[in-house]
C-alpha cells in the first residue's frame, strides 16, 4: 500500500535559532575546552547521582510493586554506580572522548583504505585528496588512540568546528528560505556539513518502527490509502529499510524516465567480507513490479521522494545516466544462464528471485569505481548521488562512510523547505 504525507514547512525561525545555537555552543568548546568538558562530566555524573538517589528514594514510598521495584533498583544502583564512576575517574572519563574519536578515524582510515586498493585493483584514477584523507585518518586516530589526554584539546577543537560549520549550514538554509526563487536557483553550495554516519545510519529504521506504531494504532487498512500517481514528478529515489537484519541500514535507488535504477552486490558468487566486497551490478526494471517485489518478497517499506526539475537539470541527469549505461555489460543471473524453465523454484538468489518477478536486465561495469561494489563507500548511495549530483543538489558532504540515512535525512529537510526541488513524500510497505 502506498501513504502520501502531505507537505508541511519548515519554521524558519527554528533554523536561524538552530544555527545561531550550534555555532554558540561550537564557541564555547572551542574557547573552554577541557574546563567546558569537565564541566560536562561533573554536570552528567551529578544528574546520575541524582537520578540514582531518587529512585532509590521512591521505591520506599511508592507503593510496593514487587516487578517496578526490581527495575528501578537495578535502574537505581546502576546510575549510581556510574556517576561515582564518571565523578572519581575523571581522567578516564576524559579520555574516553578522544578514544571514541580515534576509533572512529581509524574505521574511516581504513574504508579509505580499502576504497584505494579497490580503485587501483580495477585501474581506475585515485585523487591525490584520498590518499591524504587516508593518511590523516590514520595518523591522527592511532596517536589520540595511544595517548588521548594529549589530544584531548585537538579533539575539542575539531568538533568545535564541526558545530559551528553544521550551525552555519542551518544559516545558509535559513537564508535560502527568504530569498526570491530566482536569486536561489543562482545559489551552488559546494561542501556541505553532515551528521556523522554513525548517527543517521539507522534513521530511517527508527522512522519505520515509529510508522508501523501509527499504523498499528490507528487500525489503516489498504483502503485508507491515498492510491493517486504523482505525475507532477520527475525523479523519484527510493530509501529501502527492513524491520530487521542487515536491511535496517537501507538501501537507495532511483526511478527515471520510466526505469528502476539500482545497484548494488547482486551476484552471490562474488561476495568477499560477508557481501560488503563484490561485483558492481546495476538492474533496471518496472516501477510497479519492483515495489510490489520489494514489499512483498523482501517485506521492505519504501520511502520515496519525488524531485521536479527544471529542463537543464533533466538534461544533465540524462547525461550521467546514458554515460553510466555507457559503461555496462550485460551480466545474467542464475537463472537465466541455467536456461531451465521446469525447475525456476530451485533458484533461491536475489537476482533471479528478481527476475522472476520483475522481469530485471542486468548489467556489470566495464571499468571505473562502480566495477567493484564496496559497502561503505562505492554503494548503492554513491550512484545516485553521482546522478542526482547533477541536478545541483548537496546530499553528500565531506568524506566519510556513506549511508543511505545521509540521503534520508537530506530529502526530508528538503521536503519542508519552500520551493525546493523535493516536492513528495510517498511511503509503500
Amino acid at each position: 500500500m502506498k501513504i502520501s504525507i502531505n507537505k508541511s514547512y519548515v519554521n524558519r525561525g527554528n533554523l536561524i535559532f538552530t544555527g545561531i545555537s550550534l555555532m554558540i555552543i561550537g564557541a564555547i568548546i572551542l574557547y573552554g575546552k577541557t574546563n567546558f568538558l569537565n564541566i560536562i562530566i561533573k554536570a552528567i555524573a551529578i544528574a546520575l547521582i541524582i537520578n540514582g538517589t531518587s529512585q532509590i528514594i521512591s521505591r520506599f514510598v511508592k507503593r510496593k510493586d514487587n516487578i517496578s521495584q526490581n527495575i528501578t533498583l537495578g535502574q537505581s544502583m546502576l546510575n549510581l554506580a556510574l556517576g561515582f564512576g564518571i565523578f572519581y575517574l575523571k581522567n578516564i572519563s576524559l579520555s574516553l572522548l578522544p578514544i571514541v574519536f580515534a576509533l572512529y578515524l581509524i574505521i574511516n582510515g581504513t574504508v579509505k583504505l580499502i576504497s584505494i586498493y579497490i580503485y587501483a585493483k580495477n585501474h581506475t584514477n585515485i585523487k591525490l585528496g584520498l590518499i591524504i584523507e587516508c593518511i590523516v585518518y590514520f595518523s591522527f586516530g592511532i596517536t589520540s588512540l595511544f595517548s588521548p589526554l594529549m589530544h584531548l584539546d585537538t579533539v575539542l577543537v575539531i568538533i568545535a568546528i564541526y558545530f559551528i560549520l553544521f550551525g552555519i549550514n542551518f544559516i545558509k538554509d535559513f537564508i535560502r528560505e527568504i530569498l526570491p526563487v530566482s536569486t536561489k536557483t543562482k545559489l551552488k553550495r559546494k561542501v556541505r556539513i553532515t551528521l556523522p554516519a554513525f548517527l543517521v545510519a539507522l534513521i530511517p529504521h527508527t522512522v519505520l518502527k515509529k510508522i508501523n506504531e501509527y499504523l498499528e494504532i490507528n487500525d489503516y487498512t489498504i483502503d485508507d490509502i491515498d492510491k493517486k500517481v504523482d505525475d507532477d514528478v520527475d525523479l523519484e529515489v527510493f530509501i529501502h529499510v527492513t524491520s530487521n537484519g542487515f536491511g535496517v541500514v537501507g538501501h537507495v535507488d532511483l526511478y527515471y524516465n520510466g526505469e528502476i535504477i539500482s545497484y548494488g552486490n547482486y551476484d552471490e558468487s562474488s561476495y568477499k567480507l560477508f557481501g560488503i566486497v563484490g561485483k558492481g551490478t546495476l538492474f533496471i526494471c518496472d516501477k510497479s513490479k519492483y515495489i510490489k517485489f520489494c514489499t512483498s518478497y523482501s517485506k521492505k517499506t519504501l520511502f520515496s521522494y519525488g524531485l521536479k526539475l527544471n529542463d537543464e537539470q533533466r538534461k544533465n541527469i540524462e547525461e550521467k545516466i546514458n554515460e553510466i549505461k555507457s559503461n555496462l555489460v550485460e551480466w545474467k543471473p542464475p537463472i537465466v544462464l541455467a536456461n531451465d524453465e521446469h525447475n525456476i523454484d530451485n533458484y533461491k538468489d536475489y537476482a533471479s528471485e528478481l527476475y522472476k518477478s520483475t522481469g530485471a536486465k542486468f548489467f556489470n561495469f566495464k571499468s571505473g569505481k562502480f566495477k567493484t561494489y564496496f559497502g561503505l563507500n562505492t554503494n548503492c548511495v554513491l550512484l545516485a548521488d553521482s546522478v542526482i549530483g547533477n541536478s545541483g543538489t548537496d546530499i553528500l558532504g565531506i568524506g566519510g562512510i556513506i549511508t543511505p540515512g545521509t540521503y534520508y535525512e537530506y530529502l526530508k529537510r528538503e521536503f519542508t523547505k519552500r520551493n525546493s526541488i523535493v516536492v513528495s513524500r510517498n511511503i509503500y510497505r
